[in-house]
């Protein structure tokens, strides 16, 4: 894709095409993961890190849940 991709597609489309909204998506929930249960994990073993990294998702998840906005596009 060019350079000026946004400016030649218009902004929605090129996001779509370009799959940067997914990136950003991505970016913003390691963001709140690292600064909401900490840079680093607790346990040593693979499959306790597993467990570890599901709980903490499940927490996030539970915490984060009400205070997320519904979608809807405006026409």
């Amino acid at each position: 894709m060019c350079e000026n991709a946004s400016i030649t597609l218009g902004r929605q489309e090129w996001y779509a095409s370009s799959g940067y909204s997914r990136k950003s998506l991505v970016e913003n929930a390691v963001f709140r993961y690292k600064s909401i249960l900490g840079q680093r994990m607790r346990s040593r073993s693979l499959g306790e890190q597993r467990v570890e990294v599901t709980l903490a998702c499940k927490i996030l998840n539970t915490m984060t849940s009400p205070g997320m906005p519904d979608g809807v596009r405006a026409e």
